[in-house]
Protein backbone atom coordinates (compact mmCIF):
# COMPACT_ATOMS: atom_id res chain seq x y z
CA UNK A 1 0.00 0.00 0.00
CA UNK A 2 1.62 3.25 -0.97
CA UNK A 3 0.19 6.87 -0.28
CA UNK A 4 -0.74 9.16 -3.19
CA UNK A 5 -1.23 12.84 -2.98
CA UNK A 6 -3.76 14.12 -0.72
CA UNK A 7 -5.49 17.25 -3.08
CA UNK A 8 -8.86 17.20 -4.15
CA UNK A 9 -9.06 17.02 -7.80
CA UNK A 10 -11.87 19.55 -9.32
CA UNK A 11 -14.25 16.82 -11.82
CA UNK A 12 -14.63 18.11 -15.57
CA UNK A 13 -17.25 21.02 -15.61
CA UNK A 14 -19.78 20.36 -17.88
CA UNK A 15 -20.15 22.70 -21.19
CA UNK A 16 -21.37 26.40 -20.16
CA UNK A 17 -21.28 25.43 -16.01
CA UNK A 18 -18.95 25.25 -13.36
CA UNK A 19 -16.33 23.32 -11.85
CA UNK A 20 -17.44 20.78 -9.30
CA UNK A 21 -15.49 19.23 -6.95
CA UNK A 22 -15.95 15.86 -5.87
CA UNK A 23 -15.44 13.64 -2.78
CA UNK A 24 -11.76 11.93 -2.71
CA UNK A 25 -12.05 7.88 -1.81
CA UNK A 26 -9.24 5.84 -0.30
CA UNK A 27 -7.76 5.82 -3.96
CA UNK A 28 -7.34 8.83 -4.09
CA UNK A 29 -5.14 8.99 -0.70
CA UNK A 30 -3.50 5.32 -1.57
CA UNK A 31 -2.22 2.46 -4.12
CA UNK A 32 -2.00 -1.06 -3.94
CA UNK A 33 0.70 -2.76 -5.79
CA UNK A 34 0.52 -6.60 -5.19
CA UNK A 35 3.48 -8.17 -5.32
CA UNK A 36 3.84 -12.33 -5.22
CA UNK A 37 6.80 -13.72 -2.68
CA UNK A 38 8.39 -15.60 -5.43
CA UNK A 39 10.14 -12.49 -6.90
CA UNK A 40 12.16 -12.86 -9.95
CA UNK A 41 11.36 -17.07 -9.85
CA UNK A 42 8.10 -16.24 -10.78
CA UNK A 43 8.57 -17.46 -14.59
CA UNK A 44 10.20 -20.62 -13.07
CA UNK A 45 7.91 -21.55 -10.67
CA UNK A 46 4.85 -21.43 -13.12
CA UNK A 47 6.45 -23.41 -15.67
CA UNK A 48 7.06 -25.88 -12.85
CA UNK A 49 3.63 -26.53 -12.55
CA UNK A 50 2.51 -26.09 -15.79
CA UNK A 51 1.04 -29.67 -17.00
CA UNK A 52 1.17 -30.97 -13.45
CA UNK A 53 -2.45 -31.67 -13.28
CA UNK A 54 -2.32 -33.29 -9.96
CA UNK A 55 -0.86 -30.36 -7.85
CA UNK A 56 -2.88 -27.81 -9.61
CA UNK A 57 -6.04 -29.48 -8.83
CA UNK A 58 -4.68 -29.43 -5.53
CA UNK A 59 -3.99 -26.47 -5.46
CA UNK A 60 -7.25 -24.69 -6.81
CA UNK A 61 -9.13 -23.55 -4.02
CA UNK A 62 -6.22 -22.25 -2.39
CA UNK A 63 -5.32 -20.49 -6.02
CA UNK A 64 -8.90 -18.96 -5.80
CA UNK A 65 -7.98 -17.92 -1.90
CA UNK A 66 -5.28 -15.41 -3.13
CA UNK A 67 -6.58 -14.19 -6.44
CA UNK A 68 -9.42 -12.75 -4.05
CA UNK A 69 -7.18 -11.37 -1.31
CA UNK A 70 -5.70 -9.61 -3.93
CA UNK A 71 -8.92 -8.52 -5.19
CA UNK A 72 -9.99 -7.27 -1.62
CA UNK A 73 -6.91 -5.35 -1.82
CA UNK A 74 -7.97 -3.25 -4.59
CA UNK A 75 -11.52 -3.54 -3.47
CA UNK A 76 -10.46 -1.27 -0.30
CA UNK A 77 -9.40 1.68 -2.65
CA UNK A 78 -12.34 1.35 -5.11
CA UNK A 79 -10.30 -0.15 -8.09
CA UNK A 80 -12.13 -4.24 -7.96
CA UNK A 81 -15.58 -4.40 -7.32
CA UNK A 82 -18.92 -5.77 -9.27
CA UNK A 83 -18.67 -3.71 -11.98
CA UNK A 84 -14.67 -3.29 -12.47
CA UNK A 85 -11.21 -4.65 -12.05
CA UNK A 86 -7.62 -3.79 -11.38
CA UNK A 87 -6.19 -5.17 -14.68
CA UNK A 88 -4.78 -3.42 -17.49
CA UNK A 89 -7.21 -2.51 -20.61
CA UNK A 90 -5.37 -4.44 -22.82
CA UNK A 91 -5.20 -7.68 -20.48
CA UNK A 92 -6.99 -10.34 -21.15
CA UNK A 93 -7.81 -12.52 -18.37
CA UNK A 94 -9.62 -15.26 -19.48
CA UNK A 95 -7.24 -16.38 -22.31
CA UNK A 96 -4.21 -14.20 -22.21
CA UNK A 97 -1.81 -14.51 -25.17
CA UNK A 98 2.10 -13.58 -25.36
CA UNK A 99 0.68 -10.13 -25.00
CA UNK A 100 0.08 -10.78 -21.62
CA UNK A 101 3.80 -10.66 -20.95
CA UNK A 102 4.93 -7.36 -18.71
CA UNK A 103 2.03 -7.08 -17.09
CA UNK A 104 2.60 -6.83 -13.68
CA UNK A 105 3.61 -10.11 -12.00
CA UNK A 106 0.37 -10.05 -9.45
CA UNK A 107 -1.89 -10.58 -12.97
CA UNK A 108 -0.40 -14.31 -13.24
CA UNK A 109 -1.85 -15.63 -10.25
CA UNK A 110 -5.05 -15.05 -12.85
CA UNK A 111 -3.22 -17.33 -15.27
CA UNK A 112 -2.35 -19.94 -12.79
CA UNK A 113 -5.69 -19.76 -10.69
CA UNK A 114 -7.47 -20.82 -14.36
CA UNK A 115 -5.13 -23.51 -15.03
CA UNK A 116 -6.10 -24.79 -11.53
CA UNK A 117 -9.73 -24.94 -12.44
CA UNK A 118 -9.13 -26.93 -15.43
CA UNK A 119 -6.74 -29.25 -13.77
CA UNK A 120 -9.58 -29.89 -11.34
CA UNK A 121 -12.07 -30.24 -13.80
CA UNK A 122 -9.68 -33.00 -15.16
CA UNK A 123 -9.85 -35.07 -11.90
CA UNK A 124 -12.62 -33.87 -9.88
CA UNK A 125 -15.49 -32.81 -12.08
CA UNK A 126 -17.74 -32.53 -8.65
CA UNK A 127 -15.08 -30.30 -6.77
CA UNK A 128 -14.65 -28.35 -10.45
CA UNK A 129 -18.28 -27.40 -9.97
CA UNK A 130 -18.26 -26.55 -6.45
CA UNK A 131 -15.56 -24.25 -7.15
CA UNK A 132 -16.83 -22.50 -10.06
CA UNK A 133 -20.25 -22.40 -7.91
CA UNK A 134 -17.44 -20.13 -5.22
CA UNK A 135 -16.49 -18.02 -8.28
CA UNK A 136 -19.91 -17.02 -9.20
CA UNK A 137 -20.71 -16.34 -5.27
CA UNK A 138 -17.50 -13.81 -4.76
CA UNK A 139 -18.48 -10.33 -5.82
CA UNK A 140 -15.58 -9.63 -8.15
CA UNK A 141 -16.31 -8.91 -12.26
CA UNK A 142 -13.18 -11.15 -12.70
CA UNK A 143 -14.39 -13.65 -11.50
CA UNK A 144 -17.66 -13.59 -13.21
CA UNK A 145 -15.46 -13.26 -16.74
CA UNK A 146 -13.24 -16.70 -15.09
CA UNK A 147 -16.53 -18.69 -14.40
CA UNK A 148 -17.90 -17.88 -17.96
CA UNK A 149 -14.81 -19.15 -19.38
CA UNK A 150 -14.95 -22.15 -17.41
CA UNK A 151 -17.99 -23.35 -18.60
CA UNK A 152 -16.77 -22.41 -22.27
CA UNK A 153 -14.39 -24.86 -22.09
Amino acid sequence: IKRTHPFFEPSASPPGGTASFRLPTAGDHVAIDIELACGDMLESLLEAVRGRTAFLAAVADDLTSQLKRALDLFALVGQAGETSDPLPVMYRPVRPGPEARGYEDWTRLIDVTRDSMEALRETNAQAADALLLRWRALPYVLFQRMALDAYAV
